[in-house]
C-alpha cells in the first residue's frame, strides 16, 4: 500500500461497554492488530473529530507494517467497524468509525455470530450474551407500549411511504451467488440463502429459526441443507417443523453437514415410499370398489335399476 493522507470521523465516541464487546465479540474474528488500529483510531477522533493523517506516520507509531495495516483494516470494514471512502482522484481517504454492536445485535447476525462461535465455541459465546443480558432489567412482565413513528407522525408517514422509490425494498436483495445449488448451500450465510431461495429478505421467524440452530450448534452450510429441504418439499420455509426435526438431530448428535444430509435424504425417501404405498392402497381399493360396482350392475336387470315410468320413457 501505498502512502497516502486520510481523515477519520465518527458520529459517536465509544464508552466503556463499547469496548468490552470490542474485545470480547470482535477482536477473536479479526485480531489482535485490527482492534489496536481501530482503539488507536478512536483516540485520535477523541483530539479533534476530523483529523487528516499519514498512513506512514500512522505505521510507524504503531509498529507495524502497510501489510498488516490493510489486512487488519480489511477485516475492520468486513465486520462493520469501519466503512471506508475513496475520493475520486483515489488520493486520499476517509475512516468512518462504527460503533460496536452490543451481544443483542451481535446475537442477531447470524454471520458473526456464527463465526465467533466457530472461534470460542458454543458455551463462552453464551456465556458472554447472558453476563451482558443480566446488566438489564427483567422485562418479561412488562409490556412495550412505546408510540411507532406512523402513531405520532401520521401525516408525515404516509407523505414518505409515496415517495419511497420501490428499488429501495428490494437493494438488499442484491447477493453474491454461487454457479451451482450445492454451492450455494455450502457457501452462503443462512440469511442470504433465505433470499437466494425466496428471492425475499428472511422474516423475523426465519431469523429467529437461524438464529437458534445456531445456538444448537449448526453451522450456516447445515443449516441451509435444513431450509433446502423444506423448501423442496412445501415451497416454504417450515419453521416450525424445521426446529423440532433440529431439536431431534442434536439430541440424536447428527450436528455435522455430511450426517445432517444423510439423514434429510433418509426422510426424504422414507416419505416418498409411504407417499407411494399410500396411493398405491388408494389405488387399489378405488379398483376393488369399482369391480364392486360393475359387478353390481351386470347382476342388476334394468327394471331393478330405472322404474318403470323411465323405462317408459326411453323406450
Amino acid at each position: 500500500m501505498k502512502n497516502f493522507v486520510f481523515y477519520i470521523e465518527t458520529s459517536n465516541l465509544l464508552n466503556n461497554d463499547d469496548f468490552k464487546n470490542l474485545r470480547k465479540l470482535y477482536l477473536p474474528i479479526v485480531g489482535t492488530n485490527a482492534i489496536v488500529i481501530y482503539e488507536y483510531f478512536n483516540d485520535i477522533i477523541e483530539e479533534k473529530n476530523k483529523s487528516l493523517l499519514n498512513i506512514e506516520e500512522i505505521c510507524n507509531q504503531l509498529q507495524i507494517d502497510n501489510i498488516i495495516f490493510r489486512d487488519s483494516l480489511n477485516k475492520l470494514e468486513a465486520v462493520g467497524l469501519v466503512h471506508t471512502f475513496v475520493k475520486n482522484d483515489n488520493n486520499s481517504f476517509i475512516f468512518s468509525i462504527i460503533k460496536p454492536s452490543n451481544v443483542e445485535d451481535f446475537n442477531k447476525n447470524p454471520l458473526l455470530k456464527s463465526h465467533l462461535i466457530k472461534l470460542i465455541g458454543q458455551t463462552k459465546f453464551e456465556k458472554i450474551y447472558f453476563e451482558q443480558k443480566e446488566k438489564f432489567i427483567n422485562k418479561n412482565n412488562y409490556k412495550n407500549i412505546s408510540k411507532k413513528y406512523q402513531e405520532v407522525f401520521s401525516t408525515d408517514f404516509e407523505e414518505n411511504l409515496t415517495k419511497i422509490d420501490d428499488s429501495y425494498s428490494t437493494i438488499d436483495l442484491v447477493i453474491d451467488t454461487f454457479e451451482t445449488h450445492d454451492e450455494n448451500i455450502s457457501k452462503l450465510p443462512s440469511s442470504h440463502f433465505i433470499k437466494y431461495l425466496m428471492k425475499r429478505n428472511a422474516s423475523w421467524y426465519e431469523n429467529q429459526l437461524i438464529n437458534s440452530m445456531l445456538k444448537m450448534g449448526f453451522h450456516d452450510s447445515t443449516i441451509n441443507l435444513f431450509l433446502d429441504f423444506s423448501f423442496r418439499a412445501s415451497d416454504l420455509i417450515n419453521c416450525p417443523y424445521l426446529s423440532k426435526i433440529a431439536q431431534d438431530f442434536r439430541e440424536r448428535k447428527i450436528i455435522h453437514f455430511n450426517d445432517v444430509k444423510h439423514e434429510l435424504l433418509q426422510i426424504e425417501e422414507f416419505k416418498k415410499r409411504k407417499y407411494s404405498k399410500r396411493n398405491n392402497n388408494f389405488k387399489n381399493n378405488f379398483l376393488e370398489k369399482q369391480n364392486e360396482i360393475t359387478t353390481m350392475t351386470e347382476e342388476l336387470s334394468i327394471e331393478d335399476i330405472f322404474s318403470d315410468d323411465d323405462i317408459k320413457e326411453m323406450f
